[in-house]
């Protein structure tokens, strides 16, 4: 009868875990949070420097198409009207030398 009281108690106490093995458990599964909290900031960091690169471009971008707008012109291109919308004109102009060059001219009206 002791002996099965013995071994009865034996098979209780092995059935759950330590408080030992929880904490390491904690442990490992905290580090893993971290590195994957440091992972999502650096992205974060990343999408905000590449929005401003990206709005940087198009400041550039604007800026080059104020440079290529023709505005002050006194005869217009002869050329084919690719595109004509609000107060701007994008005409397809054939090379003198070669037909088969063709420059987009941006004309604003």
């Amino acid at each position: 009868m002791i002996f099965a009281a013995e071994k009865r108690g034996a098979k209780e106490s092995s059935a759950g875990f330590t408080l030992l093995e929880v904490l390491v458990a904690v442990a490992i599964l905290g580090m893993a949070y971290l590195v994957i909290m440091q992972n999502f900031s650096l992205s974060m960091q990343n999408i905000i420097r590449l929005e401003r690169n990206g709005m940087r471009l198009l400041a550039v971008q604007l800026e080059m198409d104020k440079h290529f707008i023709l505005e002050n012109i006194d005869d217009e291109p002869a050329g084919e009207v690719f595109v004509e919308d609000g107060g701007y004109k994008v005409l397809l102009v054939a090379s003198e030398e070669d037909e088969r060059l063709v420059t987009l001219v941006i004309k604003k009206k």
